[in-house]
């Protein structure tokens, strides 16, 4: 096989401004890689989890198979909704770049269509977190996949 086509190992941060043109870049060179290799008894899968470094396999680590790794919807879980209620702008940093860094967080939140009561509380949720003083109260409300507005009250 050339080895001009084996693809680096994919280490992204997720909340990086480039991540997704980084991400796009790495798998069209992934795709190249996978199809020089011999098809017969290869498990496409496998070889995506040799290629990725430990942060990213998470998000594949409970796929069945290769499709079901690269269409994997986002998760959606505090800690993600959070980072764009507690996302400032930088020092330096535009007000096209800034827009566009929170952009780049809400492709994580996995959004769906909610009714108005629920997005009330979601948001008073989010706010809650991001203003709270306790920085303990506040990781240990982010640690959480999901949390209804209830729940995080009696956590905190």
């Amino acid at each position: 096989m050339d080895r001009a086509l084996v693809p680096s190992r994919l280490d992204v941060n997720r909340n990086s401004s480039n991540a997704e043109r980084k991400f796009k870049h790495w798998l069209a060179t992934f795709k190249y890689f996978l199809a020089a290799l011999p098809q017969e008894n290869c498990n496409k899968l496998s070889v995506l989890i040799n290629f990725i470094s430990p942060d990213i396999s998470e998000y594949v680590s409970d796929c069945g198979n290769y499709e079901e790794a690269c269409l994997k919807p986002k998760k959606r879980d505090i800690r993600t909704t959070a980072s764009i209620a507690t996302r400032r702008q930088q020092p330096g940093e535009s007000l096209d770049e800034y827009l566009r860094a929170l952009r780049v967080l809400s492709k994580d939140c996995n959004f769906r269509d909610v009714s108005a009561a629920i997005y009330a509380n979601e948001s008073i949720r989010d706010a809650f977190i991001a203003g709270i003083q306790s920085h303990t109260i506040c990781q240990r409300l982010l640690e959480n996949k999901t949390l209804d507005l209830d729940t995080m009250f009696d956590q905190a």
